[in-house]
């Protein structure tokens, strides 16, 4: 799977600009695709309804609720403690 830095090198490639080692790097194109990657990946993947990030999500959403259940029954149980 490519790295941020190989997909924001693609860009880079894409439009004759120089490209970079590390986000982190001083330079204006790390700068701007650290600044604008994460916004664009998001919008990239809110465009069309990709099953990887479908999956994705669902998952990430049962692990809330899995969360949410254990916090509920932990405070159950606190509460039939005290009694």
């Amino acid at each position: 799977m490519p790295s941020v830095v190989d997909i924001c090198n693609e860009a880079m490639d894409l439009l004759g600009a120089a490209t970079i080692t590390a986000l982190t790097e001083n330079s204006k194109e790390a700068r701007l695709c650290n600044r604008r990657f994460s916004t664009v990946r998001d919008a990239t993947l809110r465009s069309h309804s990709w099953n990887c990030a479908i999956a994705r999500a669902d998952e990430i959403e049962r692990m809330r609720k899995a969360e949410a259940m254990k916090k509920m029954v932990k405070a159950r149980l606190k509460t039939k403690d005290k009694q």
